[in-house]
This record gives structure tokens, sequence and C-alpha cells, in this order.
């Protein structure tokens, strides 16, 4: 089985559809941000989510979801300080560009999880 991480920087992590209609590009991220990977970790596989869609790959592969919003969900093992806040927010702006959510989740048995959506936050 292929390792599944921000690490891991051409290969999207998981592919799904939401309760909600969105098609979620996920992509795993172990650790603390800011020791065990770093933003432009997440930065460099963001655009390779975004090369994924633009350049027809997406289309190719899954079909049944063309036509649906998009949303990179960035999954972390613990919160991401509140300093990085303003980055992930020029994200989302940056992303939006394209038609593309942009939401951090932390899906963890370690800390309480949550889902944080920077499509509404104002920096």
């Amino acid at each position: 089985m292929a390792t599944m991480s921000v690490h891991e920087k051409h290969t999207v992590d998981r592919c799904g559809l939401a309760n909600d209609g969105t098609v979620d590009l996920v992509m795993y991220c172990p650790g603390q941000l800011g020791k065990d990977f770093t933003f432009e970790d997440i930065g460099e596989k963001a655009e390779a989510y975004l090369e994924f869609v633009l350049e027809g790959a997406f289309v190719q592969q899954l079909p049944e979801f063309v036509g649906r919003p998009l949303r990179i969900r960035v999954s972390c093992e613990y919160w991401p300080h509140s300093e990085y806040k303003p980055r992930f927010a020029k994200m989302a702006r940056q992303l939006a560009e394209y038609r593309i959510a942009l939401v951090v989740e932390v899906s963890s048995l370690r800390v309480s999880g949550g889902v944080y959506d920077y499509n509404s936050f104002e920096a």
C-alpha cells in the first residue's frame, strides 16, 4: 500500500464525495505543523492537487465527480498554531480563484477534532 501524506508531493492522498455533494481532495498531515512538516509542504501538495484538477487528470480519473464543487481538505493530526491562520486564509483566497474551497481539519484520537473552514475566514 502506498504511503499517503503531505510528504508525498505528487500523490492525491484520498478523494471522495462528502455528504454535501462536494468532492474532497484530502491531504494527510501526520505530526505537528512546524515540527514534522512545513507550511511549504502543504503549499507544494496543494499546487499538485491544483495541477491534478487543471491539467485534466481529475476529469480522466474521476469522471463521475465532474461538475461538482471541489474542496481541498487538509487533515492534520494536531491543530496548527494560530500563527498559520493568515497563511491558510491566503491559500484559500488563491484557490477560490479556481473555484476550489479549503478546509483544515483535525481527525485524531489524540486531540479533539473539528473543522476550520477557511472560506469564511477574513484575514
